[in-house]
């Protein structure tokens, strides 16, 4: 591939990242691109669980298939194959010859029977400097890496490290706006009930409640309030509190002794004759006139 061709390609690596392209086919899409850099070159992605412990499969896209989730759940260490000690020890190893790097002993049988013999491998580590998995470049002859082949997987961890961190951003993110809406979830539950409790209080209190709004229209009232003037349920609710004064004179004169006592941040105490529905004569009634407050 030229060197035109190569840009182009990591330009539309750093596109399907912003376009938000699955982080699996984005690293396949990588791993494709370094092994058309060279003949005979096979690449893989390996990455390090959350826990930075256990190897997870990545992408191999012409590795055997079985190889990468022969490592999947086994533990990074010096002694690991060249994954596992590059991601342990968070530096670049390099295995000449498998067959002979005392790393791959038990390690052998998962690629040298394909004809693998030289792996290289850099880890992948973050912008806050934790390792993320690591890049490797397999060849079917035992060799070292030249200048330039170090440089191009040096860009490739670079590459996958972008990818990787975004989607752990984007996990987390999510996990957060999970446990943001349990919470708002659980105390939207607790608070109705907390609700159906007051209502319960409100509808069942012996002596009779009303909720008045600035018109001094009925907002709200409990079932004791409903009985004594003879409505029924709900029947009072938006109509004037003037419904149950004797006269237009008494309901005024109520109303600015009220308006005067609240406005003044002091509660009112008084009596009234209250009209039962129909305009049947009802009996008095002592009144206590508390101003509410909205909680913010």
């Amino acid at each position: 591939m030229s060197p035109m061709n190569f840009y182009a390609g990591q330009s539309k690596l750093l596109e399907m990242m912003a376009r938000d392209v699955p982080m699996m086919e984005t690293l396949e899409h990588l791993a494709l691109l370094i092994e058309a850099q060279s003949e005979g070159l096979y690449c893989s992605v390996l990455l390090l669980d959350e826990d930075g412990v256990h190897v997870r499969p990545g992408v191999g896209p012409r590795l055997p298939a079985g190889y990468l989730q022969a490592l999947n759940g086994t533990p990074i260490g010096p002694d690991f194959g060249s994954c596992g000690s590059a991601m342990s020890r968070n530096e670049m190893v390099i295995a000449s010859d498998i067959l002979s790097d005392p790393r791959w002993t038990g390690y052998h049988g998962l690629i040298s029977g394909e004809g693998f013999r030289a792996c290289w491998l850099m880890p992948i580590v973050s912008t806050t400097k934790r390792v993320l998995g690591s890049f490797a470049m397999y060849y079917k002859e035992s060799r070292t890496p030249d200048k330039d082949e170090l440089e191009l997987m040096a860009g490739a961890t670079q590459l996958a490290a972008i990818a990787i961190e975004r989607q752990r951003k984007d996990d987390e993110l999510q996990r957060y706006q999970l446990r943001l809406e349990a919470l708002v979830e659980q105390r939207t539950v607790e608070l109705e009930l907390t609700l159906m409790e007051q209502r319960a209080i409100f509808d069942t209190a012996t002596v009779a409640i009303l909720v008045v709004d600035g018109e001094r229209r009925i907002a709200r009232c409990n079932r004791r309030v409903e009985d004594m003037l003879g409505y029924e349920p709900g029947e009072l609710i938006g109509l004037s509190t003037r419904v149950y004064f004797e006269s237009d004179a008494a309901w005024a004169a109520y109303g600015q002794a009220t308006r005067e006592a609240l406005m003044a941040g002091e509660g009112f105490n008084g009596d009234i004759v209250a009209v039962r529905k129909g305009g049947a004569s009802g009996s008095g009634a002592a009144v206590m006139a508390r101003r509410l407050t909205r909680r913010t």
